[in-house]
This record gives C-alpha cells, structure tokens and sequence, in this order.
C-alpha cells in the first residue's frame, strides 16, 4: 500500500504493510496526496510492522557509533522510541538527492490483535508522533540540506499579500488567532503549527489544523472540515481550500503570550532570533526533530546546521516588522483579536 503526497516542494512515497497506519496516512495528508508518480519522489519511506524482534546490524563496514545507533557508508540505522513506549527501527540512506527511509515496528500479533482490532483501542495518537518522525523530520531535513529552507513553530496568514506569522508557545492563542484572521476578506490562512522560511519568505507547511475539543468553532468552521476518524485530545480539521506552495513576502511577526495588562512592544532582531531558537527546543515537534535532524546530519559533510539556520532567521526577521504582545487573559480571545488585528491593519498597508 502506498501513496505520494507533496509538502512544500518535496515529493514523498509513503509505503506501509499496515492498514491502519495507510488509513491514517490517507486522512492525514488528504489535501496533499498527488497521483502516483513511479521514480518520481525525493523522499521515499518505507514503514513496515514485522512480528520478529528489533535488532541493529554490524555488517560489512557499518559499526555501532552508540549504543543504539550503527553508522555505514550512506546510510544510519537508529533505534528510537515513539512516545516513549514503543521502539521503531529507522535506517536513513542518501543516494544522491534522494532520501531513504525504511522503518520497523515490531508487532506482537496476540497483543496487538486482541488490543487494536478486538478491542478497537485508538492508535492515533501514536500515529502522530510517528508521522513526525517518519514523513516531517525527513522533509524537514530534505528542505534545510539541499534548499535552505527551515522550521519554525509559528502559525500565519496572509493579508494582502504579506505573511503574518504568530508565534507562541501551546496554548498562547496562535491556532485560534490564524483562524480568526483568515476569517477576513483579506486573508488567507497559510498554516497552522509549522511554518518554513528560507531568508526572503515565508512557506506554510500543511498538516491538519488541531483544536481542543471544547473550543468554539463557528468563525472558521465554513472553511474547515473536522475529520471525525481521528481519536486524539484535539479535534482534527482539514482546510476546504488549497494551500499553495508559493512563498508570502515577509510582512510581520507577532510574539505571544497572556499577561495581566494588555501592551505591544518593538523587538529588535537578535531578540527575536534568540526567542526563536530557543523556544523551539521548547516545543515537541521540534525539540524532538533536532535529534533526528543530528542523525541525518551525519549522512553528509560540511552542514554547518546551526550556522545557516541562524543566518537565515536573521535574514528574515530583518525584513519583519517585530512585535510583543502580552494579551489580557481575563478580557478573552475576542478582545485580544480586534486589538491585535487593529496593529495589523495599521502595518500592512
């Protein structure tokens, strides 16, 4: 079973034996997924699940470099676990400008029959994280390596064609924020969690947009789906429209958080560039990748990672109008949105 899908401008196969992790695939990526394109992809993964034990290899000139981690010509075999419960075995090859990726997971048929298709216990969760490990940090890795392009854990939109990226931490109001903003007639959302930037623009990565389930929906729901297969803490919804890939002229970047008193202050750019790296080590998604991404690194030499990405971000947020904004908590998100979208109509002209 297997199916293509494009993020940003980086073609993936997807590959698996499992039919519940292709069921997930296929709703995570629903908006992206291309027709089936034979060669034609840069990131191949192959993730299996296999009923024999999860062992590393020395074979031929490949040796272990830690304890669960054996390094060949091309290619890294890595023990991870998923969660922090189940183990997955993951082997990186570069050939050229492709990337590789095969995947194990051991499955233990009486437990996991009796658990998943007995008792029909979600996997969703797990299929998550997984997917970040498997599909995102290889594309990750792929955009930062051959075109310079990076993360960052940031939501935008795009109003009159200049991004907006909020950026906070979980629960600063970011989500709820994007959504509220696409909700004029002249913005386009642009992403949700993860956005790219390459030192002149910025590039939404798709991924589906995730709320908490009591949170109130009726501003953005015409131009959402809720995808009501996933079993998670938060609901998941796709956008019923198209997210292109194009890159947005960089326009601001608003910082986040709740305070007691309402304020906005100017940042200048090496603030701005210290947040950022520092909290996004803060956040799962890309606290986690910069393990992975360490990994890959070692496929290839003179990456100088940290290097470039710093240089790149202060390229950008020096195109970037730089705000703080601490939001009354106790004046709700309805209040905080106009003040906020006021500053934006006021800068972008």
């Amino acid at each position: 079973m297997e199916i293509y899908i494009k993020i940003n401008k980086i073609k993936v196969k997807v590959s698996t034996n499992y039919d519940f992790y292709f069921r997930y695939i296929k709703l995570h990526f629903n908006k992206v997924i291309i027709p089936s394109g034979g060669d034609d992809f840069d990131i191949s993964i192959s993730a299996d699940w296999v009923s024999s034990s999860l062992k590393l290899k020395t074979e031929g000139q490949a040796s272990k470099i830690a304890a669960n981690t054996v390094m060949g010509p091309n290619k890294i075999t890595t023990i991870r676990k998923i969660k922090k419960r189940k183990k997955v075995k993951i082997s990186f090859e570069l050939k050229g400008k492709r990337l590789m990726l095969s995947a194990e997971s051991r499955f233990k048929a009486f437990k996991d029959t009796l658990r998943y298709r007995v008792l029909n216990q979600p996997q969703d969760s797990y299929f998550f994280e997984l997917t970040y490990a498997l599909v995102y940090y290889p594309v990750f890795w792929y955009l930062g390596y051959f075109f310079r392009t990076y993360p960052i854990h940031a939501s935008a939109v795009r109003v009159k064609d200049k991004a907006v990226v909020l950026y906070g931490m979980e629960g600063s109001g970011k989500t709820t924020l994007s959504l509220m903003l696409a909700g004029n007639e002249q913005a386009d959302f642009l992403s949700d969690n993860i956005i790219f930037f390459d030192g002149e623009k910025i590039y939404p990565c798709y991924e589906p947009v995730r709320l908490h389930k009591d949170r109130n929906n009726h501003l953005w729901s015409k131009d959402f789906k809720k995808i009501n297969r996933f079993r998670t803490p938060k609901d998941f919804y796709e956008p019923a429209f198209c997210i292109p890939d194009a890159g947005t002229e960089p326009g601001m970047i608003i910082f986040l958080r709740f305070t007691r008193r309402f304020f906005v202050s100017e940042l200048p750019v090496g603030n701005c560039r210290h947040r950022i790296i520092n909290s996004n080590l803060l956040v799962q998604e890309l606290g986690n990748y910069v393990w992975y991404a360490a990994i890959m690194n070692l496929l290839v030499d003179d990456y100088s990672f940290h290097k470039i990405y710093a240089e790149r971000l202060e390229a950008l947020l020096s195109k970037l109008k730089r705000y703080d904004i601490g939001m009354a908590k106790a004046d709700g998100i309805n209040v905080a949105f106009n003040k906020i979208n006021e500053i934006i109509s006021d800068n972008i002209g």
